[in-house]
């Protein structure tokens, strides 16, 4: 299992566009990632206000920082360790 931190709001691999979002991802990605997005669970997701950070820049890096929160409280579930 690892963790995907996705930020790119453009062109997301496995979230929605406009959104950054944590992935636990427990299987390889072996195809087209849109293919295969319910195989991975999605732990958390932060709409950006659209799908480029220029729209608002303090949202998205807000964003950022609470997918990256999500994955901090991922890894204190797992007892530190990191996914």
């Amino acid at each position: 299992e690892v963790c995907f931190l996705e930020t790119d709001i453009g062109q997301p691999e496995l979230g929605t566009p406009g959104c950054t979002s944590l992935h636990c991802v427990r299987e390889p990605m072996l195809q087209a990632p849109h293919s295969a997005q319910l195989l991975h669970e999605c732990s958390a997701s932060f709409f950006a206000g659209g799908i480029t950070p220029m729209v608002h820049p303090v949202l998205y890096m807000q964003c950022v920082r609470a997918a990256f929160d999500e994955y901090l409280a991922v890894c204190k579930r797992h007892n530190g360790r990191v996914p």
